[in-house]
């Protein structure tokens, strides 16, 4: 979500700290996963708000870091090039379109988990889902048609 490396050590160490913190307020009958979810995502808003961020400026950092050095040159092209264009199509989404496909694509969390982070019902979660996945998609179709 961050695209820069100091920027998720900070957060992660952030996010430690509130998570040891407050562990006596936890409730042992829920799945500690979402809620440290929730920390990390609380986290990463505030240093978005003190910052004032743009995710197109991360995503290209993030970009960066992500090319394979020991495949071939042309593959590295391709692959780069789908991936600034795969990191523009969601920096072009909302800030909860962006966030609903991280938590379900990138970090593979249950409807149910990403309802305990987002503290929303699960039919809301597919529902959100849905429809960031069509605007990603409408967005990548619309930058294939113009590169």
């Amino acid at each position: 979500m961050l695209g820069n490396r100091d920027d998720a050590m900070d957060v992660a160490q952030e996010a430690m700290l509130r998570f040891f913190s407050s562990l006596g307020t936890f409730d042992r009958e829920r799945r500690v996963q979402p809620w440290l979810f929730a920390i990390v995502r609380n986290q990463v808003r505030d240093l978005w708000r003190r910052r004032k961020r743009r995710l197109g400026e991360a995503g290209e950092a993030l970009t960066r870091h992500l090319v394979d050095p020991g495949a071939n040159p042309e593959a590295d092209l391709r692959r780069n090039e789908l991936k600034h264009r795969v990191w523009r199509a969601l920096a072009e989404l909302t800030a909860a379109q962006r966030e609903i496909i991280v938590l379900r694509d990138f970090h593979d969390l249950s409807y149910s988990d990403i309802a305990g982070v987002l503290d929303i019902p699960i039919g809301t979660v597919m529902s959100r889902l849905h429809g960031a996945r069509r605007q990603l998609r409408a967005r990548l179709e619309e930058g294939g048609r113009h590169a």
